[in-house]
């Protein structure tokens, strides 16, 4: 109940709209007239070459509001992206076949993982902050830092401009299930404020009609699933001359949630996070001399929560030795800058050439009850330099060069530095009107997060404090055709060799320990379509396969389906009157049982999902949204079943 006082006094303070609008096709993000704070984006200077085809999708607002209240949930609608849920209840990712934690997240510029374990379930980002999310799939650029083995996510929060200045969102999926977002902006001369606030109640997510009840799991309303969370986003900008801007954002999610048990184990885990909290502040300059564009970032970051531990389902008790209460507290201070200078006159044609530097300090420290002293605190600094040149001799052509050099300094007595020095090399080339190829070769490196090297908090898992990174050879090739106005192809193929891949192994009496495996190898490809044969009617599709294995021993690598294929459609026959469905099909995943540690194999399955809104008038829209229309019974990971049938109704009003 303290965070739904929170999240109404939130609400308070103003409203929060989303636009309606067709969404728009998966494209390469461009060049912006006005730079938001800490926006990294992969910009192609030369006008007439196109951007990257398939190795970059972008995810608009709308395709947020039609997936609902969730990022991984519009993330799941890329074929290239396999979502999960596990076993402390996160939604998490995996990209190509990389795992969240070897992807490089980022919200507004400033990475987006917990400095302990490397990444953070997206399901706690609230979905009203964010405007548009890029997906960067492979090695494309030096902009995003260190740490993207696999490519990137950059999440946008929204901008301050163009927005209506006052919007109310409200939702429903029943009595024990509300959703309500707002959001204020004003801009008075140069200086622009925006203010946001949210509230989310779950008393639980419903299970599919067709599971089988378990000794942990009776059906219905699953288990220990219930959420409830309220959020804050502030940020302003300010424009005290031509060409130069100030940026401040400031975001805030507090709240508690449930960990839904294994439905197959045998000693359960009843698990809660009793409290649940993660902060964020960064401050940005963006400024013009010339041919010469800087922008600084700066940023401060936090989380807390408590994980606590009971005895039965009944989560009263905690006093068998299984039972603890642990509190994690995370901090990460960093910075960069970038630089881009634009040479128009060279005896080889346009120059642009870039800089990114940038360091990040982070610190953990951890307690269970029943310690004396203030538990175990870990700390490491990362710090990156990596320049970049782009030659474009001739219009249709562009050559890009760089190298990434990485520093990771841990600061744990005993424990040396770690490098990763990484170049890049990419070609593009527009063969002819419509028709642009680009060909990639590149090396990334990740160094272990603080949990992977040094963790002990676990008595099952060992710490390995000579643990290193572990790198990635990659080679790319990509096209992108557009036959017509309205139809867009895309192909491409990857494939990346990965040394000291990083993986968790049984090293006996039922302990485990994180290891540097010798190789790894993770291709495939990706096929991709985007069809507008009238104005009303739009049609994207997309399908990857994926071959990820381990070679020494010759195994596959568990939670990565071989075949994924994702549709969505848009209808709007009737301009008040928008209709859009999803159709996703995962193909089997392979997949480690955590007992006897035998292979097994979870089944392919189907999920569709649609969105019916009504637009009455130009200030407000109706709509009607369901996920999972067929109520399919699967698990994403082994022992945890993804939810059935949900139907969700609602209202979004707005005010310019």
């Amino acid at each position: 109940m303290a965070a739904m006082a929170r999240g109404l006094g939130i609400l308070a303070l103003g409203a929060w709209l989303c636009l309606p609008a067709l969404a728009a096709e998966q494209t390469g993000p461009s060049e912006e007239t006005e730079p938001e704070m800490g926006a990294e984006e992969i910009v192609i200077c030369a006008p007439a070459i196109p951007a990257e085809g398939i190795s970059i999708s972008t995810l608009d607002r709308d395709e947020l509001l039609e997936a609902g209240e969730v990022v991984t949930d519009a993330l799941d609608r890329l074929s290239a992206i396999h979502t999960s849920t596990g076993g402390r209840g996160e939604r998490i990712f995996s990209l190509r076949g990389f795992e969240q934690r070897q992807t490089a997240v980022l919200l507004d510029g400033v990475p987006l993982a917990l400095p302990y374990d490397g990444q953070l379930a997206l399901d706690m980002v609230p979905a009203e902050w964010i405007e548009r999310i890029s997906v960067v799939k492979g090695p494309s650029s030096v902009v995003f830092g260190p740490n993207g083995l696999a490519g990137a996510i950059n999440l946008r929060s929204r901008s301050l401009a163009g927005l209506p200045r006052f919007g109310l969102r409200w939702e429903t999926a029943g009595v024990e299930a509300q959703h309500l977002a707002a959001w204020h902006a004003e801009r008075y001369g140069p200086l622009e404020i925006g203010l946001g606030g949210g509230y989310e109640r779950m008393g639980g997510f419903r299970l599919s009609s067709s599971f089988e009840p378990s000794p942990n799991e009776d059906g219905g309303q699953r288990d220990n699933s219930d959420r409830e969370f309220a959020s804050l986003i502030a940020r302003a900008g300010w424009s005290p001359a031509p060409g130069q801007r100030l940026g401040l954002v400031a975001q805030l999610v507090d709240g508690a949630r449930g960990v839904p048990p294994s439905v197959f184990d045998a000693l359960p885990r009843y698990w809660r996070f009793s409290t649940w909290q993660a902060g964020m502040i960064s401050a940005s300059h963006t400024g013009d001399l010339g041919a010469l564009q800087v922008d600084e970032l700066v940023f401060a970051r936090f989380f807390a929560n408590v994980l606590d531990a009971y005895d039965d389902a009944s989560y009263t008790s905690q006093v068998l030795p299984r039972s603890f209460s642990s509190r994690y507290d995370d901090r990460s201070l960093g910075g960069r800058i970038r630089a881009r200078l634009r040479l128009e006159e060279t005896p080889w044609g346009l120059t642009i050439v870039r800089l990114w530097t940038g360091l990040e300090h982070d610190q953990h420290r951890s307690s269970r009850q029943g310690q004396d002293d203030e538990g175990a605190s870990l700390g490491r600094l990362l710090v990156s330099l990596a320049p970049e040149i782009e030659l474009v001799p001739i219009d249709c052509l562009d050559l890009r060069l760089s190298l990434q050099a990485d520093v990771e300094i841990p600061q744990v007595d005993g424990a040396g530095e770690h490098w990763g020095l990484n170049p890049l090399l990419s070609l593009g080339w527009e063969a002819a009107r419509g028709l642009a190829l680009r060909a990639t070769a590149a090396r990334r490196t990740r160094f272990p997060t603080l949990k992977e090297r040094f963790s002990g908090m676990d008595f099952l898992l060992l710490p390995n404090p000579a643990l290193h990174q572990e790198s990635a050879w990659h080679f790319g090739l990509e096209a992108a055709w557009r036959p017509s106005p309205e139809l867009r192809l895309e192909a491409g193929c990857f494939h990346a060799e990965v040394d000291g891949l990083i993986e968790t192994v049984p090293v006996g009496d039922g302990q485990q320990q994180v290891q540097n495996l010798d190789r790894a190898r993770l291709l495939g490809a990706e096929l991709g379509a985007s069809w507008t044969p009238l104005p009303w009617l739009a049609l994207d599709a997309g399908y990857t396969f994926l071959y990820a294995r381990r070679l020494e021993p010759d195994e596959p690598l568990v939670y990565r389906p071989a075949h994924k294929a994702a549709s969505t459609l848009r209808l709007r026959p009737w301009k008040p009157l928008e209709l859009a469905t999803c159709l996703r099909v995962v193909g089997p995943v392979r997949f480690v049982h955590p007992e006897t540690r035998a292979m097994g194999t979870l089944g392919a399955y189907l999920v569709w999902d649609a969105r019916l809104a009504w637009q009455p008038a130009a200030w407000a829209e109706l709509f009607v949204r369901a996920q999972n229309l067929l109520d399919a019974n699967y698990m994403t990971e082994y022992g945890f079943p993804d939810p059935g049938l949900t139907v969700w109704g609602g209202v979004r009003l707005r005010a310019s």
